[in-house]
């Protein structure tokens, strides 16, 4: 058998394979160019949000349903489906485009819309604290009050609505919003700057943010979670001051122990405190706290592989820092799935 000529024959081959892929390719391309050929997608694929974080009495109606279900961390909101929030209760979501949206405490928000080009949402009270993520330039986001329609073009907004009026902040992109009442007279929010509209009225000036209001709002959109939290424990309780562990905390740790034992996932261990006080030593009594979970969680024959700690002191509040109950709803320790 002559070597060199199989190798030949097997470059000739090879040669014409290439040649024939290139073809295709440029055939292809002029083709697509030429609007010969249009790619379109035959259905809306649908993208339904999920519940990443939910505390209190939080709960969601199924569509063209008069009953209320408890909303539970995984549960899916489908289109022309509503949740409403108690006092001190929260509920975050998370579109798969990566958007995020907490819904704040005694609110009422309903899905219009959720596809992969489409989010349409209609906030009736209370607030909305999201984080628009656009991947193509045809997307289209919205959300809309009583009294104002917010057109979003990728952007961090809280929205807020009362029986008077509708309050929006814009913390980053472009936001255009207007009284459905009077179409024709829009404002541009751009970054960090805020506006008001009354029932009856067009949007005020965009007015700029101070720097508290910067710092608070940025905190809460930081809070929003993106991934699903297995367990929010204020239940573990330290002894003041310490990283040490209260004997009556022990019980939540067990059980979480006994989950992990069945249901192989990575967790990310977060330690929070309220924010009060110098906020270095918020974040290393935070850190401590965690990793003391953690060593006891491995005591429990839990791999530390699948354990991570993070402190994060009193950076990502839920509640107000004012009051002794907003404190203690901040003091906590989260359990994040991270695989």
């Amino acid at each position: 058998m002559d070597i060199s000529n199989t190798r030949r024959s097997i470059l000739v081959v090879s040669g014409l394979v290439l040649i024939g892929i290139i073809i295709l390719v440029l055939v292809t391309f002029i083709m697509l160019k030429a609007n010969n050929l249009n790619f379109r997608s035959p259905v809306i694929v649908r993208k339904n949000p999920t519940v990443t974080y939910a505390i209190g009495n939080a709960e969601f109606s199924r569509q063209n349903s008069i009953e209320w279900h408890e909303i539970e961390i995984g549960t899916v909101i489908k289109e022309g489906e509503a949740i409403r929030t108690g006092i001190d209760s929260v509920v975050d979501l998370k579109f798969k485009n990566g958007t995020v949206m907490r819904i704040a405490e005694d609110s009422f928000l309903s899905i219009d819309d959720v596809s992969l080009s489409t989010i349409n949402v209609n906030l009736n009270k209370g607030s909305i604290i999201s984080r628009f993520t656009k991947l193509f330039s045809n997307q289209q986001y919205s959300i809309n009050t009583p009294s104002a329609v917010a057109g979003i073009r990728g952007t961090e907004l809280i929205v807020s609505v009362n029986t008077e009026e509708t309050s929006i902040v814009g913390m980053s992109g472009i936001t255009e919003i207007y009284n459905p009442q009077f179409p024709d007279k829009r404002v541009l929010l751009g970054f960090q700057t805020k506006s008001e509209i009354a029932a009856n009225q067009t949007p005020s000036d965009a007015v700029v943010l101070t720097q508290k209001e910067v710092s608070l709002y940025r905190k809460m959109l930081d809070s929003v979670h993106s991934r699903e939290v297995i367990l929010i424990a204020r239940a573990i309780q330290f002894k003041p001051d310490t990283a040490e562990i209260a004997d009556e905390s022990r019980i939540e740790l067990d059980k979480l122990a006994k989950k992990m034992r069945w249901r192989f996932f990575k967790i990310e261990i977060s330690g929070h405190t309220a924010d009060i006080g110098d906020s270095g030593s918020q974040y290393s009594l935070s850190l401590e706290r965690a990793q003391t979970i953690k060593d006891y969680l491995i005591s429990k024959k839990i791999k530390s592989k699948r354990l991570v700690v993070r402190g994060f002191g009193g950076s990502k509040p839920i509640a107000s820092n004012k009051t002794p109950e907003g404190r203690a709803k901040n003091r906590r320790v989260e359990f994040v799935i991270l695989e």
